[in-house]
């Protein structure tokens, strides 16, 4: 049966009628401890959170670790050792302050769940024998904050109980809520697992927000500080958003309302592999998401370093998305104990840096009685914290060989940036002033972020020779102001633009309406080159033709990819001799830019960016 789409794009549910044929009703809910609030992520989560998170115990087969079976791990003295762990170490007053408890805590030891009269998840008292509250509340006199996990749709154990929703008006039971297809069979939420039903979330039917309102109240109710909502993957939001059978949109957007209406002012969290496409949605709804699959490898270590490394290809997709109140998550961070986390020490100290500088949440999943001193100082070094902390994301110059530069300019105009030698042999990784934002004979002060150290001034460039999966951090003040950075807009105030926002070499460059992407930031460095993603702005092959495209090409020194900018806004090229051009004088976004005799035309008149 394909139902209405539900309206919630906006955040807000329409009011429902009754549906016919629902269950006896339920007394109603008392009301919130708090009025209900307007979601404001960024005062939720003005930075990214620090803390601990307990699935890379849950889920390895180190020896002794989950001796029954994965997840034996779980239980509240092991909680509460962690966070006391936390306090002890010196990780708290460095500002990890999350304990997540992850899937489970509503299993008993074989891993079957719990559910209380009314279809929601119950903590197994085996694992947990102090209420949920209780166990908060020890946290909390820590000076701690404390998360759990739940998962998208209804579990189909809490679906065949056919129970109640508690506090429903409409008389909904946990069969009513869920979606029917044509044949009335309720539809599997396509998340991959197999083991809960999609809600029915439409404008028709009341009762699949009345069941997550129902669990958001159980849950808000213990105290909580984070909510991980997990199952909401790729497949479970693969349609469009008004094919309720494909899609989580509407499930999620229920979560927020019913939040929003019981006054909580926690994190919410989706897992596991959002799409970058999604994220202007999930930005008015969550304040983070997990950016592809577990980093733990299901294995006799917490993680391995193919898992790990694989981040570097997920994390520049994110970086214009991020910003306070929404930080993409690259997963647990674990670095706290060498033999355990199944990584060397550069490649732990790699990792550090890489979740520091996209600003992705930094919590790991180590056992941290027994970190050791280099997990302990990498995790608590503060100028690695305070990069984190700034929510501006760091973005690579080129990913094309593992030998790799990163870099973001800081609000106090320092540059941050990082090399990374991501190959299996030592090798030299060099950051070109001209690639980051600097002028190419600038002279910049280089301090080493990881040691605390000076390291003199630079010019033009600075290179370092880094072990197998080793990194630097550095941080670059400039000895003036950097390279003019910005769009170069033109023709009906449109933007030079890499066509489709594609950094391999030989892509064309074309008109397009402004928008702010990285695709659309030229940096002049004052050495002739016109630069994006680090690249040179290039006429095709070295041509000199009238009509030869311009495209994007690996800066090489060639007179093809040098341009003068003329007092009459024409931008010419110094081996043909012609000026950029709008091809055809045609305005509609899309137009291909290519080189032409030099008229100042309004086609060939630009603006280039000034600081």
């Amino acid at each position: 049966m394909r139902t209405t789409a539900r309206r919630l794009l906006t955040g807000l549910l329409a009011t429902a009628t009754a549906a016919a044929g629902l269950g006896a009703a339920v007394p109603a809910t008392a009301a919130p401890a708090t009025a209900p609030v307007v979601f404001s992520p960024a005062t939720i989560a003005p930075t990214p959170y620090l803390g601990w998170s307990s699935w890379s115990l849950q889920a390895t087969t180190y020896p002794g670790v989950n001796p029954h079976s994965w997840s034996s791990w779980l239980n509240e003295d092991h909680v509460l050792q962690q966070a006391n762990a936390l306090v002890s170490t010196g990780l708290a007053s460095a500002g990890y302050k999350f304990v997540n408890i992850d899937a489970a805590w509503y299993a008993d030891i074989d891993r079957n769940p719990h559910f209380d009269a009314y279809g929601r998840l119950e903590q197994d008292t085996t694992r947990f024998p102090d209420p949920m509250a209780t166990v908060v509340n020890k946290v909390h006199a820590l000076g701690l904050k404390l998360g759990v996990y739940d998962y998208a749709g209804m579990a189909k154990e809490a679906y065949n109980l056919n129970a109640p929703v508690y506090g429903t008006t409409h008389g909904c039971t946990t069969q009513n809520a869920v979606l029917k297809d044509s044949t009335g069979a309720p539809v599997v939420l396509p998340s991959g697992w197999n083991n809960a039903y999609a809600l029915d979330m439409s404008d028709a039917n009341p009762c699949g927000y009345e069941y997550i309102h129902s669990v958001a109240q159980k849950l808000t109710g213990y105290g909580i500080d984070y909510l991980k909502l997990d199952g909401v993957t790729p497949s479970g939001t693969s349609g469009t958003v008004s094919d309720l059978t494909k899609s989580s949109y509407y499930e999620v957007a229920g979560w927020r309302k019913a939040l929003d209406a019981l006054g909580w002012q926690g994190h919410l969290e989706l897992s596991w592999a959002m799409r970058t496409n999604e994220a202007p949605y999930w930005q008015q709804n969550v304040t983070g998401v997990r950016t592809q699959g577990d980093v733990e490898c299901y294995c006799s270590t917490l993680v391995d370093w193919n898992h790990v490394v694989s981040r570097f290809n997920s994390a520049p997709a994110w970086a214009p998305y991020t910003k306070p109140g929404f930080f993409p998550d690259l997963d647990s961070l674990d670095v706290g104990n060498g033999a355990m986390d199944g990584l060397t020490d550069d490649q732990r100290r790699t990792a550090t840096t890489l979740w520091s500088i996209v600003n992705s949440p930094m919590y790991t999943g180590d056992d941290l009685t027994k970190i050791d001193s280099l997990g302990l100082s990498l995790l608590t070094n503060s100028e690695v914290i305070a990069q984190n902390q700034q929510g501006l994301p760091a973005k690579p110059v080129s990913q094309a060989t593992n030998q790799q530069t990163w870099y973001v300019r800081n609000n106090d105009g320092t540059y941050t940036v990082a090399l990374f030698n991501l190959g299996s042999t030592s090798a030299t990784v060099t950051a070109n002033w001209a690639d980051i934002g600097l002028r190419t004979a600038q002279s910049a002060d280089v301090h080493d972020m990881w040691t605390h150290s000076d390291l003199g001034a630079s010019t033009g460039s600075f290179s370092a020779t880094l072990p197998a999966y080793g990194s630097r951090l550095l941080k670059l003040t400039p000895s003036g102001p950097g390279a003019p950075s910005g769009p170069i807009t033109g023709l009906a105030g449109k933007c030079a633009d890499v066509k489709g926002a594609v950094s391999t070499d030989g892509t064309d460059l074309d008109l397009w309406g402004c928008n702010g992407g990285a695709n659309q930031t030229w940096t002049i460095p004052g050495d002739g080159t016109v630069r994006a993603y680090g690249k040179c702005m290039d006429v095709r092959g070295g041509a000199t033709a009238a009509g030869t495209a311009v495209q994007l090409y690996t800066c090489n020194g060639s007179p093809a990819q040098s341009w003068v900018y003329q007092s009459d806004k024409t931008l010419k090229n110094t081996k043909s001799g012609l000026c950029l051009d709008v091809a055809g004088a045609i305005s509609t976004s899309g137009t291909r830019l290519d080189i032409w005799p030099c008229t100042a035309s309004a086609n060939q008149l630009w603006n280039l960016p000034t600081s």
